[in-house]
């Protein structure tokens, strides 16, 4: 009897949903981007670029608290002398080196899932860059692999505008360094992260 209790125990703790968990990003697996639109002059058809940051990290705990965290020293625009002023001159990087995103889920919406089945949420939260903190909300798609990952990505854009972050200023710096007649101030925010259980 006492055998067949512990065969059954182990059998529920193996097919309990991952979602009882805590996370973490696997960065290698994960992807955040942003569009960033200019125009060399003035009434001139903006060019609209992809921008990476290529180190992400960050928790999902079981009570649904999230925290990410971009590494700005890790911004990839294909251009070398661009990346170093924007994460100079925009992000602030020395004084600022991570950009942090906090909130928070209903817990019990993920601790049902099953594996290849997904549930969209409502994330709101806080997002911090430069030491200047708002408030956003994001719609995100959470899918159950069967590995006992989670795949989260946006359903849509995030939008951020420069001047709730006091980037403004960082933007005009850039513009006039490049001899832009337009940088947009609103840029476009996706993501796909893969959540990994912690051992």
């Amino acid at each position: 009897m006492f055998k067949k209790l512990c065969v059954l125990g182990l059998s529920t703790c193996l097919l309990a949903p991952a979602a009882w968990a805590n996370w973490h990003v696997d960065n290698d697996d994960s992807e955040l981007y942003f569009l960033s639109t200019k125009a060399t002059n003035t009434g001139v058809t903006g060019v609209t670029e992809r921008f990476n940051f290529d180190q992400i990290s960050g928790t999902l705990t079981d009570q649904g608290k999230i925290r990410f965290e971009l590494d700005v020293a890790s911004l990839d625009t294909d251009i070398d002398i661009r990346d170093e002023r924007m994460k100079e001159k925009l992000f602030l990087g020395k004084e600022h080196p991570k950009i942090v995103f906090e909130g928070e889920v209903d817990p019990t919406k993920l601790k049902k899932l099953e594996t290849g089945h997904y549930k969209d949420l409502d994330l709101e939260g806080k997002l911090t860059i430069n030491g200047h903190h708002h408030p956003i909300e994001a719609d995100l798609r959470v899918v159950q692999l069967a590995d006992g990952k989670l795949a989260v990505h946006t359903l849509e854009p995030i939008l951020i505008k420069a001047e709730d972050f006091k980037l403004k200023e960082g933007l005009a710096t850039l513009q006039e360094i490049a001899g832009l007649a337009l940088i947009v101030e609103q840029v476009p925010v996706n993501f796909s992260l893969i959540l990994t259980p912690q051992k």
